[in-house]
């Protein structure tokens, strides 16, 4: 995923959609196998919607609904992201 996706989502949302009152978040990916055998530039793929996407796109809708002073935010996530796995050395839920 490119760094800039996120910015244009949020964009494209804003500019075709209704305001946004309610915001529901979730990202979640991961890179199976040894973290000594698996590819590096897939692992770095797998960060960017992970951790980069989800931040930005919280903190856009956040400052609207500031800015409004109404507005909720959930973000979720799986039961993987509090427990330790096998071979998942890559994430972030």
């Amino acid at each position: 995923m490119e760094p800039d996706a996120p910015f244009r989502q949020y964009e494209e949302i804003i500019r075709e959609g209704p305001q946004v009152d309610v915001l529901i978040i979730d990202a979640g990916q991961g890179v199976l196998g040894l973290f000594t055998d698996t590819d590096l530039r897939q692992e770095l793929r797998t960060i960017q919607p992970n951790i980069n996407s989800l931040d930005v796109l919280t903190k856009l809708f956040l400052w609207d609904m500031v800015q409004r002073n109404s507005g909720r935010i959930l973000q979720l996530a799986s039961i993987a992201a509090k427990t330790s796995t096998p071979y998942m050395a890559v994430r972030r839920y």
